[in-house]
């Protein structure tokens, strides 16, 4: 697909301008401040849409968010059905696996299918407009943030197996500091995705 140069966009007071809607790519220097994040992708993005219908229809083309979304997909539906296919094995196979040994590994297959769920849904949606993009973005960090405590939780879990004492002593230990910084990062992020571009 060839490429038509075009001026930068600009904005006038609140309302952001369109780009014209017979293309779907864009160079970085015709796209909104507030999707140039990354100066070495110089092409191939996705023009605002203010609709969530047209930033799904994205899906069905090539551009510089593609690789993104479906290996974030993929990953997700991997790891679910993966999770199904352990849980119905390790259930029917495993007599000393107890509730606590499923919950550890649901917890880190759940935060694991945020994680990658949300941050897909921040690439599909990143061109829909400032607001939705900041929005995405924060819920995709705290994705991260998920993903970090679960594995964490899981993995400590299964370090201190024998040693259950130790477990829950590391747990109790680690759970303020959790708790604390993911509401410094909500009170920081929140401040964030008002920041204009």
């Amino acid at each position: 697909m060839s490429t038509i140069y075009a001026p930068p966009l600009t904005t006038t007071g609140t309302e952001e301008s369109k780009p014209p809607p017979s293309r779907h790519l864009y160079t970085f220097q015709e796209v909104h401040p507030w999707q140039r994040d990354n100066e070495y992708l110089t092409n191939h993005y996705r023009r605002t849409t203010n609709s969530y219908r047209e930033c799904l229809k994205s899906l069905a083309y090539l551009h510089n968010q593609t690789g993104n979304i479906y290996t974030h997909l993929i990953g997700a539906i991997v790891i679910l059905v993966y999770a199904i296919y352990a849980y119905s094995s390790v259930s029917r196979r495993y007599d000393t696996a107890d509730i606590n040994d499923l919950l550890a590994f649901g917890v880190f297959v759940g935060s694991a299918v945020i994680c990658f769920g949300v941050s897909a849904s921040f690439h599909v949606f990143g061109n829909h407009s400032s607001r939705v993009y900041h929005t995405w973005l924060q819920l995709d960090l705290y994705g991260i943030f998920v993903l970090i405590v679960g594995t964490v939780y899981s993995g400590t879990y299964y370090g201190f197996y024998c040693q259950r004492q130790y477990w829950v002593l590391y747990s109790a230990g680690v759970r303020r500091p959790d708790f604390f910084l993911f509401s410094l990062s909500f009170s920081v992020f929140l401040s964030f995705g008002n920041m204009q571009c």
